[in-house]
Parts: C-alpha cells; structure tokens; sequence
C-alpha cells in the first residue's frame, strides 16, 4: 500500500502504523489506520534515537515536553523500531 501522506509505496519495516501497534502493543491500531513511512510521521519517528528526527510544532515537539516522559517514550519507540526492523516481511 501506499502512503497515506508522500504517496510513495511503504513496506512493513517503514511503516508508522505497524511502529505504533507495537509501542501500544495492540494489533488493532493496523486495522484502522492509513499506511504511513515512520518518517512521515515526525512526532512518532522524533522519539527514535536511531533516526534523526525533529517535530517543530510545538504541540508535538519533544525538547519542549517533560523529561522523563520522554525518555519513556525513547525506549518505547526504539525497542519497537528495532522489533520492526527484524520482521521478515
């Protein structure tokens, strides 16, 4: 499939909604959600410490958010990048 925001074809290791499903560890989320590249979604995607991404709006922007909260949100991502990376598919 396509995604939802370039228009370019996603495959399952780059895609944000297959990312979120395992951050939120519910496989539901693939069902009702567009395709969509990890770095098409920056406030997903900023919270990869293997990616260089930065979201500037400011409701989303982690510089601007408490600390703590986002190294949680680091570990969740990453691990679940990493995850994503592995899949064979």
């Amino acid at each position: 499939m396509n995604c939802d925001k370039c228009g370019k074809e996603v495959l399952a290791k780059d895609d944000a909604t297959f990312l979120e499903s395992y951050v939120m560890n519910d496989p539901m989320i693939i069902l009702v959600n567009y395709p969509r590249h990890i770095l098409c979604s920056p406030s997903s995607a900023q919270y990869i410490l293997d990616l260089n991404v930065v979201d500037d709006r400011p409701e989303y922007d982690e510089r601007l958010k408490d600390k703590k909260y986002v190294v949680e949100q680091e570990k969740l991502y990453t691990d679940a990048y990493h995850k994503l990376q592995q899949r064979k598919d």
